[in-house]
C-alpha cells in the first residue's frame, strides 16, 4: 500500500461523502465512506500507515461536518488500534469480516462522537434519535466497508501495488 494511494483515496472519499445526500432513515447520517476507508486500511496496511489514515480521515470528516477537530480522529484511531491489533485472528479477505467490522466501527464512532458532543454541550438530541443514528450508522458502515475494501484491493492490483500485510497475496 502506498501513501499516494491513501491520499487520493482520502480526497475522493471526503468529497463523495460530502456530496452524497445524508440518509434520513439513519438519523441523517452521511454515507460513511471515510469509516470504510479507515477499516480497510486497518486490515490491509502497516500500523503507521493505518494510524495516519485514521487521523487524516478523522480530520477531514470533522472539517466538513463542523464537528470540533479531533473527535472523529480519536474514534477512528481507536478503531484502527483495535482492528490492527486483532487482525491476525481475522480472515481479512472475507466479506463477512468486512461487514461485521464495518458495523462495529460505525456503531463505535457514532456512539463516541455522540457522547463527546453531549458531554461538551455542543449537541442535544433525544435518546430515540441517538439510537436511530447508532443503528443507521452501523448498517451504513457495514455496507460500505466490503465495497471500499474490494475497490482498494482492485485498485492496488491495477496499479501493481502489493499490500504490506503478512499473509496476504
Amino acid at each position: 500500500m502506498s501513501l499516494a494511494l491513501l491520499l487520493v483515496s482520502l480526497l475522493i472519499c471526503t468529497v463523495a461523502q460530502t456530496l452524497l445526500p445524508h440518509i434520513g432513515w439513519a438519523g441523517g447520517a452521511p454515507v460513511p465512506l471515510l469509516t470504510g476507508l479507515v477499516v480497510t486500511y486497518a486490515l490491509r496496511a502497516p500500523a503507521g500507515l493505518a494510524l495516519f489514515a485514521a487521523m487524516a480521515a478523522g480530520l477531514f470528516q470533522d472539517s466538513v461536518s463542523l464537528m470540533p477537530l479531533g473527535y472523529t480522529s480519536f474514534c477512528f484511531s481507536l478503531c484502527v488500534l483495535v482492528i490492527h491489533r486483532e487482525r491476525e485472528l481475522m480472515i481479512s479477505d472475507s466479506w463477512f469480516t468486512h461487514l461485521v467490522l464495518g458495523a462495529l466501527a460505525g456503531f463505535a464512532v457514532n456512539l463516541l462522537t455522540g457522547i463527546f458532543l453531549l458531554v461538551s454541550g455542543l449537541a442535544a438530541f433525544s435518546p430515540g434519535y441517538f439510537l436511530n443514528r447508532l443503528v443507521g450508522g452501523a448498517l451504513l458502515a457495514a455496507l460500505m466497508v466490503p465495497i471500499l475494501y474490494t475497490l482498494i484491493q482492485q485498485l492496488e492490483g491495477h496499479l501493481g501495488l502489493a499490500p504490506d500485510v503478512e499473509g496476504l497475496s
